[in-house]
């Protein structure tokens, strides 16, 4: 035990200098993580994927999203956008998406809202949920529950990528990233909730390319939109499963 009666002015002051280094290095520590989390969110314009961490440069899974990968992806469909992708022809819809989703206020990936046609409920989903939450904000919609966004999500039109019955009762409407681990993720889910839900469920696919800390995001965009342009809205669909290494 610590003897006060004996502590000498020079131990006090040791004393005092320790805990002065302490607290400064804890401090020091607080100022830096926020500093780290600043220059984080400045890189991606604000916006961060959704359903985690802050992903920066995190792998892909080793897909390849360059633009050799893309054109081979899209000659497997039969499909030739070499000539599309590399003049730009689509890069207009991608600049479209983005302002489709700012106006919604999204902040990251995938950004999801499922709309109930029927009452005009919107119900905004918080990420890459699991099917199991998923599935519970589209019953609570089928089943006349009120939604809770409030803001300008943009109509549906019918030349969008839709997946899925145009008379469905509930759409998710998703700005999403081809780079977006999450968005890889949560893609399967969405697949799943359209095979249980039948004609009730529909998917509306936005791009959102979050090319600051996606690099590859823009392009794997405009790519997808110049198989869209060549095969359709069925070959869109079969380029984003193929994209997102989803079957």
């Amino acid at each position: 035990m610590l003897n006060l009666k004996k502590i000498t002015p020079e131990t006090k002051k040791n004393i005092s200098n320790g805990f002065i280094l302490v607290m400064s290095i804890i401090v020091a520590f607080y100022i830096g993580s926020a500093s780290t989390e600043l220059r984080l969110l400045k890189q991606g314009g604000g916006r961060l994927p959704t359903g985690g961490a802050p992903v920066v440069g995190q792998p892909t899974g080793g897909r390849d999203l360059s633009e050799g990968g893309l054109i081979e992806k899209a000659n497997a469909l039969g499909l030739d956008i070499t000539s599309c992708l590399q003049n730009g022809e689509t890069n207009d819809l991608v600049d479209e998406g983005l302002a489709s989703g700012d106006r919604a206020q999204v902040t990251g990936t995938p950004g999801g809202f499922l709309v109930n046609t029927q009452t005009g409920e919107i119900m905004s989903v918080p990420g890459a949920v699991p099917y199991e939450t998923l599935s519970q904000y589209i019953d609570s919609l089928l089943a006349g529950g009120v939604g809770d966004f409030t803001g300008n999500l943009d109509p549906i039109s019918p030349d969008e990528h839709v997946r899925g019955s145009a008379n469905a009762n509930i759409v998710l409407v998703e700005y999403s990233d081809f780079e977006c681990p999450f968005c890889q993720q949560f893609h399967p889910t969405v697949k799943q909730a359209m095979e249980n839900y039948g004609d009730k469920f529909a998917w509306v696919y936005r791009q959102f390319p979050l090319e600051s800390i996606h690099p590859s995001a823009r392009g794997a965009a405009a790519a997808s939109e110049c198989v869209a342009q060549e095969g359709g809205n069925d070959a869109f669909w079969d380029y984003a499963d193929a994209l997102f290494e989803v079957q």
